[in-house]
């Protein structure tokens, strides 16, 4: 397993002992990570600069964390759906994704 999978899964087994810590059913519940998600997406717009009649600068820390609240959501709802080995496998394809579409923008040293 290569070391970004096994982050990954370390990241999910921690997610997975943090909600059972709320509450040991916590996968039986009915609660509605596609709205926990929406909100902290705009959490997350109100730190940026989006607003052309506002003069605003970037909230860089806050980003962070309203981009944390997102990954905890986003694999909240994967562990409710799935395995922890087909959510490993599913947020692993998704960063190998992500990573091949961002390396032909970075810059060469």
């Amino acid at each position: 397993m290569n070391k970004n999978k096994m982050l990954i899964k370390d990241m999910l087994e921690l997610q997975d002992s943090f909600n059972s810590s709320i509450n040991k059913d916590w996968r039986f519940k009915n609660w509605n990570w596609d709205t926990y998600m929406v909100v902290e997406a705009a959490e997350l717009m109100e730190s940026l600069p989006f607003k052309h009649w506002k003069q605003m600068k970037t909230d860089w820390d806050n980003v962070k964390v309203e981009a944390i609240d997102l990954l905890h959501f986003r694999m909240s709802k994967l562990l409710k759906n799935e395995s922890i080995n087909n959510a490993v496998d599913m947020m692993t394809m998704a960063y190998d994704v992500n990573c091949s579409l961002i390396s032909p923008f970075e810059e060469e040293d």
